[in-house]
Parts: structure tokens; C-alpha cells; sequence
């Protein structure tokens, strides 16, 4: 990108990786050193923006995110990376109504966006969890917010991860786990990212299939052990992470919210978004409400209050 500031490909690949190692900061950086680089007179300019929003919102920059969002989408209403970095933003500063909106005023422009059409729809989801309820969302779930029967990553995913927030909001969808468990099984050997992993043991923890977790989790003890780079977020985040899922699912709720809080400093290291990590988040509070752990609750819920409605990314 130094010799070739506007190789598109060399820069989706950039955002990809930072992303998925978890290292927002070097994301930001290379699309603030490109920014002067890139203007209305380059190809592609609106998609830069879009990716620059992202970036920025990934760093807390919420409002200069959506600025340059929203101009891309303005530019090019058929870019769903430029809706989706709109949408974060909205995510992250608790703003569900508008984005129910915003999402639905653009439809026409990601409903044939390839793997971003499940997502966006997840974040419709998350949107709607809070305008419109939990039940409202389940309703909806098969028809709206399912990408069919995917074996696709984040598809699968996206569904875990809506579930099991619905399951927090007091819903059954037992059933729905154990279909998308179904789906799981050609992925699980595969080890790509520690990411989808940590996903693949709460589904099937969520499911109650244990004794399939248990399996995943020592195929991920046997590739963090492995001693290349990339094994290290297995060892270190999606191994005890897995963990802390299955306790969860077998009412072990100490060892859950205990586990997760000590990955907090180190959680983004997993990879994904706030938004996506924020899920598990949000069952180590759960964890510590179910043990009865008042007090470490209240300043586990009053530290994400405290940091802009999400645990943040450490510097």
C-alpha cells in the first residue's frame, strides 16, 4: 500500500487482517496515512471511505466514522461495507430506532450483498433486540434474519450469536441451536479463526451437545499448542473462552464470568468487532447475576456503562 496507495485489493486484505488479529489501532493507521492519497477524482474513492469509516468507528471515532459513512453511501448507495460502518456506529452509541431505520431505508442496496446481506440483517437484529423486543426478533428469525441453512462462517456466526442473545433475554430457542449446531459439523476441524471457534463451542454448548464442545475444545488445545504465530489466540483467548461458554451452558456460572473477566484486557485480541465481542460480554454479566455475585455484577455492568456502552478495545 506504500508503493500502491490505491491497490483496492491490498487494502480490503489490510482491514481483513487487522480485523481478525484483533488490532484496531494499525486498522486506523493505514487508512489515516492513505486519506491524503485518495480523492473524488480516484476510482473507487466512495469504498475507500467506507472502509475508512469502519476503521475510525472501530476506534471510538464514532462521529468522523459516520461522516465519512454516510457520504460514501451517499456517493454509492450500493456499498454495504459503508451501511454496515454506519450501523456500528449507531450499535455503539445505543441508538437502536435509527438504526432499525437506517438499515431498512437501504435494503434495496444490500439484499443481494453476498455474505453482508446475513450480516447487516444480524445487525438489523441487534437493532431491533432493543426497539422492538426479544419476542419480535425470534418471530422474525427464520424468515428475516436466517441466511437459509449456511454453512458460510459468518453466517453461522451471525446466528449463534443472535441466539444466544435472545436465550439471555429469557427465550427458548433450543430448537434453533440444535439446527444451527446441525450446520456446524463440516467446520469444526477446521481451525481458521479463533473467532468463529469461540462461536462454534457456544453453539454447541448452547445445544447441549457437550460432549461435541468438549471435542472442538481439544482440537484447539492441540493447535495452540502449535508453534506458529496464529496459534497463539487459541491458546491464549479461544481455548479459555470455549471454556467459559460450555460452563455457562452447564450452569458452572462462577467459572463462566470468572473466565471471561480475566480475558477482558486481552479480549480483542479474539478478532471481530466490539459489537460481535460484546456477546460475550454480555454472558459473563449474565454469568455473575445467575451466581449471585452482586457485586461484581454491579462493577462489571458499571465498567461497560462507563466505557461507551461497550468493554473497549485496549490500546
Amino acid at each position: 500500500l506504500k508503493e500502491h496507495p490505491h491497490d483496492f485489493f491490498a487494502l480490503k486484505l489490510s482491514q481483513f487482517s487487522h480485523f481478525y488479529a484483533g488490532v484496531g489501532a494499525p486498522m486506523r493507521a493505514v487508512m489515516d496515512a492513505l486519506a491524503p492519497k485518495w480523492s473524488e477524482s480516484t476510482a473507487r474513492y466512495s469504498k475507500f471511505l467506507g472502509i475508512h469509516a469502519f476503521a475510525l468507528e472501530e476506534n471510538g471515532a464514532y462521529g468522523e466514522a459516520q461522516a465519512l459513512g454516510r457520504r460514501a453511501v451517499a456517493l454509492d448507495a450500493d456499498d454495504p461495507w459503508a451501511i454496515h460502518a454506519v450501523a456500528h456506529c449507531l450499535e455503539m452509541e445505543g441508538r437502536p430506532a435509527e438504526g432499525v431505520a437506517w438499515i431498512d431505508a437501504h435494503g434495496p442496496h444490500w439484499a443481494n450483498a453476498g455474505t453482508m446481506t446475513g450480516h447487516l440483517a444480524w445487525h438489523r437484529a441487534l437493532f431491533a433486540l432493543e426497539a422492538e423486543g426479544p419476542e419480535a426478533v425470534l418471530g422474525d428469525f427464520s424468515a428475516r434474519y436466517q441466511v437459509g441453512d449456511s454453512e458460510e462462517y459468518l453466517d453461522l456466526c451471525n446466528d449463534i450469536a443472535l441466539l444466544q442473545r435472545l436465550a439471555l433475554r429469557g427465550l427458548a430457542v433450543k430448537p434453533a441451536f440444535e439446527a444451527v449446531a446441525d450446520r456446524l459439523a463440516p467446520r469444526l476441524g477446521e481451525h481458521m479463526l479463533a473467532f468463529c471457534d469461540a462461536h462454534w463451542v457456544l453453539g454447541l454448548a448452547a445445544a447441549e451437545r457437550f460432549e461435541a464442545a468438549e471435542a472442538v475444545l481439544v482440537g484447539l488445545r492441540a493447535r495452540g499448542a502449535e508453534g506458529d504465530p496464529d496459534a497463539a489466540p487459541y491458546r491464549e483467548l479461544a481455548v479459555p473462552l470455549g471454556e467459559a461458554c460450555l460452563a455457562f451452558h452447564r450452569g458452572a456460572y462462577g467459572a463462566c464470568w470468572q473466565g471471561i473477566q480475566a480475558l477482558l484486557p486481552s479480549l480483542h485480541r479474539l478478532g471481530g468487532s466490539h459489537a460481535q465481542r460484546d456477546l460475550f460480554v454480555q454472558l459473563m454479566l449474565a454469568a455473575a447475576a445467575k451466581d449471585g455475585a452482586q457485586g461484581a455484577f454491579e462493577d462489571l455492568l458499571k465498567a461497560r456503562r462507563q466505557t461507551g456502552h461497550f468493554i473497549p478495545q485496549a490500546a
